[in-house]
Order: C-alpha cells, then sequence, then structure tokens
C-alpha cells in the first residue's frame, strides 16, 4: 500500500515561505535545510525550524529565530530574538537582543535608537554571546554556564549589569 500526499500539502509542511500585507510586512521562513537570501524593507522576518541557512540584508524591523541549529546573518534591526538550541547568528547592529535556552552562539552589535537604553537579555543555559556596545546598555544574565563577551565603543560607558543563577562568565573583552 502506497501512502499519496498531494505534493502542494508536502511542500507546505516542509517548508513554508509565507508573506503576508499589514501594516508593516511580516515574512515567515519555516521549514528544514531551506537556503535564502532576504532583502529587509522595515518588515518582521520570524525563522522557524531547524537547520536553515538565512541571510538578512538592509533595514529588518523585528527578527524571531525559533528552533534548532539555524545560521543567520543580518545587518540591522530593532530587535532579535533568538530561542531554541545551537543556533549560530552574527549581525551588524541591533537595538535589543533576546537569547534563551541553550547552546546559542550570537554576535552582535548593540546601539539603541533614539534616547532609549539598548538590552541584552540571556537565560537558560550555555549560550555564547559576544557583543559590540555602541550606546548606554542593559544586560541581564540569568539561568547557568553562559558566556557574555562584551566590549564598548570609543566614549561609551560600561553597562550596566544584573547576573542571576549559576556558572557564569560575563567580561569586557577591551
Amino acid at each position: 500500500m502506497k501512502l499519496h500526499i498531494p505534493a502542494i500539502g508536502l511542500m507546505a509542511v516542509l517548508t513554508s515561505v509565507v508573506t503576508t500585507a499589514a501594516s508593516s510586512e511580516e515574512l515567515k521562513i519555516e521549514g528544514s535545510g531551506i537556503t535564502r537570501d532576504v532583502a529587509c524593507s522595515s518588515n518582521d522576518v520570524g525563522i522557524y525550524g531547524a537547520n536553515n541557512i538565512i541571510k538578512l540584508t538592509g533595514k529588518c524591523d523585528d527578527i524571531v529565530i525559533h528552533g534548532t541549529k539555524h545560521e543567520v546573518t543580518f545587518e540591522s534591526a530593532n530587535d532579535v530574538s533568538v530561542s531554541g538550541s545551537e543556533n549560530k547568528v552574527t549581525g551588524g547592529q541591533a537595538d535589543d537582543l533576546s537569547v534563551e535556552v541553550a547552546n546559542n552562539e550570537v554576535t552582535v552589535t548593540l546601539k539603541s535608537n533614539g534616547n532609549a537604553r539598548a538590552e541584552l537579555e540571556v537565560s537558560g543555559a550555555e549560550n555564547l554571546v559576544n557583543v559590540t556596545l555602541e550606546s548606554d546598555t542593559k544586560i541581564e544574565v540569568e539561568g547557568v554556564g553562559h558566556k557574555v563577551n562584551w566590549s564598548v565603543a570609543s566614549g561609551i560607558k560600561d553597562p550596566a549589569i544584573s547576573i542571576s543563577g549559576a556558572n557564569h562568565e560575563v567580561k569586557k573583552v577591551n
């Protein structure tokens, strides 16, 4: 007995790329093993699934990366949220960064827009975060075994740092 799955249904399950029009266009990339270059125009981007390689160019609004073993690069974003495990995210500049769950590796420059303070939040276990700070920044680290390496641009004061949990390494590298 053969199992017949319509091609359209199978494609929707394996790789779904949906763009919806709203006040801000949102691009959703969902699936496994997708390689794609995406030009942002101040839109939100959501990346879900596993083993996707995504290159985001231009200015994105909010970027959500959820799943496992994604490789994502971006040039600029308002907020970046990384959730899952073993994701590798390399960025240009973001206003705020959130990294949660475990074993993610993220490298970003934080610079707030306007008078607001940039924020970095790290939770879960054993995430590695490398940040260059180009504005006043607040760093919060919770959970177990995170490594946060931070440096500051010339003329920028050291960040306000809050740490809870166990076995963290949070250090200035310049």
